[in-house]
């Protein structure tokens, strides 16, 4: 399964364009980067990235994975926005 911290990581990728500066985004070792990577691509049983390039080129499939990234990750940011909001408006409602 896809998780958040997957479509996060591949998004941070992107933007950093190294496995290191990602790790670095992240506050992960570049070996824990490397496992979450590895174990992501054995789930979906392909390569994401083509390793040893400067910056990261994705696949195909791993440009599939971070159009899903690009589209799920903001709505989560808009949704926990909402719900604060949300929570704040019910803590401050005069009972």
């Amino acid at each position: 399964m896809i998780g958040i911290k997957h479509l996060k990581t591949i998004a941070t990728l992107k933007e950093t364009g190294s496995l290191v500066n990602t790790a670095r985004e992240l506050f992960l070792t570049q070996s824990a980067l490397s496992h979450q990577i590895k174990d992501l691509e054995n789930k979906l049983d392909c390569q994401l990235f083509e390793r040893k390039t400067q910056p990261v080129r994705f696949t195909p499939q791993g440009m599939l994975l971070l159009e899903l990234a690009h589209e799920i990750l903001p709505k989560i940011e808009a949704t926990k926005c909402r719900l604060k909001a949300v929570s704040y408006t019910h803590l401050t409602l005069p009972t």
